[in-house]
């Protein structure tokens, strides 16, 4: 009777859990799933506290024999239920297959840090019972720092990247796990981490391609705005220029190196907060690079070109790519302002037939143009 009772439970919460699904939505369709007499229950757990996890999503995935007669012989299917506030779970009328069970929760990831569903692999014969399945899941970690020059005044507007190691094809990379951009006080803070080692680099700065006198127009009439458009698509990269005491930031790496090879590694545990990962950064003159690009068989964009910083070590290149200025549809360029460093010019031609032929580039964007 106990037992029966427990059955009971467990069928209502199910009932509950499929009518609170959100106004206007629908669950996503699944393959049914044959009817049988196979039944898996269990918890959802953190990783560290033990403490049951309610509210989780939790999906089960099945492959398993058809009836007799079918065709084809086996075949697959899904389903999801919500856990309970003791983080409880049951399916039940499964046929024999071969089952993965996983689960998933805001504010919680895999253990280990690996970007799919933790999982159990769960093989069930006829009448068999599981009643005691864990499914563990990990709080998410965060990183905060404070961005400062070597004043200790604060960096306001750069991007700060939270970089992790991965493999893909077999090779060792590092792949951005997380983003961030300091504030006015030049502090940020990267959530949602799983657990595990990385590094932390203040990169890619908002670009200032223009020379002082442009900035204060720019700053004190805007409207003014309107009419440098004007001079850019009827003077190129002339109307754009570029003072000598122009000043930048080069990348760098936590808690002040300039590559990858000397950063420190962070590592955090689930659900740690870890702050204090501050990062010193070296004012640098910036430099202007400037070329044509020839022979392609159309108008050139910006999307086409790229400064990558040489002797990445691995480092994605896209992570510290430097974006053009200004690229005119003939093929000339310009980048503005380059920090010193060894760098590849890396083009790859798009065919941009019949999207205009105006200019493009981070200047543009910064004054209204058709970038």
């Amino acid at each position: 009777m106990r037992a029966f009772r427990l059955f009971a439970l467990l069928t209502i919460v199910l009932a509950v859990s499929a009518a609170a699904w959100p106004a206007g939505q629908t669950p996503p369709q699944q393959p049914p799933v044959p009817t049988g007499t196979g039944f898996i229950s269990g918890q959802v757990i953190d990783s560290v506290s033990r403490k049951p996890i309610p509210e989780a999503i939790v999906r089960l995935n099945g492959r398993f024999t058809l009836p007799a007669g079918a065709a084809p012989a086996r075949g697959s299917g899904s389903m999801q239920v919500v856990s309970d506030a003791q983080g409880r779970f049951f399916f039940g009328s499964l046929p024999a297959g071969t089952f993965s069970l996983g689960a998933e929760k805001a504010g919680y990831g895999p253990v280990g840090g690996a970007i799919e569903l933790s999982t159990l692999q769960l093989v069930l014969s006829d009448n068999d019972k599981m009643l005691d399945a864990r499914v563990r899941l990990a709080k998410m970690a965060a990183l905060s720092g404070t961005l400062r020059d070597g004043v200790g005044d604060p960096i306001v507007a750069t991007d700060v990247l939270i970089i992790t190691q991965a493999v893909v094809n077999g090779q060792t990379i590092w792949q951005p796990r997380g983003k961030a951009r300091s504030d006015d006080r030049g502090a940020y803070r990267v959530s949602n981490l799983p657990a595990g080692d990385y590094i932390v680099c203040a990169c890619n700065r908002d670009p200032i391609p223009l020379d002082s006198t442009l900035l204060t127009t720019l700053g004190s009439e805007p409207l003014q705005m309107i009419n440098v458009g004007a001079r850019a698509l009827s003077g190129g990269s002339d109307a754009l220029t570029m003072d000598a005491a122009t000043r930048t930031y080069a990348p760098t790496f936590h808690p002040s190196s300039p590559t990858v090879g000397r950063a420190a590694k962070i590592t955090v545990a689930p659900g740690e907060e870890k702050s204090g990962v501050d990062i010193t950064l070296e004012v640098v003159r910036g430099t202007r690079v400037s070329g044509a690009i020839v022979g392609a068989p159309g108008p050139i964009a910006a999307s086409t070109l790229r400064l990558l910083p040489a002797g990445d070590g691995g480092v994605t290149p896209d992570m510290f790519s430097v974006p053009p200025t200004l690229v005119q549809p003939d093929g000339r360029f310009d980048f503005a302002p380059v920090p010193p460093g060894q760098y590849r010019l890396v083009a790859v031609y798009r065919d941009n037939t019949g999207r205009g032929a105006g200019p493009s580039g981070t200047a543009l964007s910064l004054v209204g143009g058709p970038g």
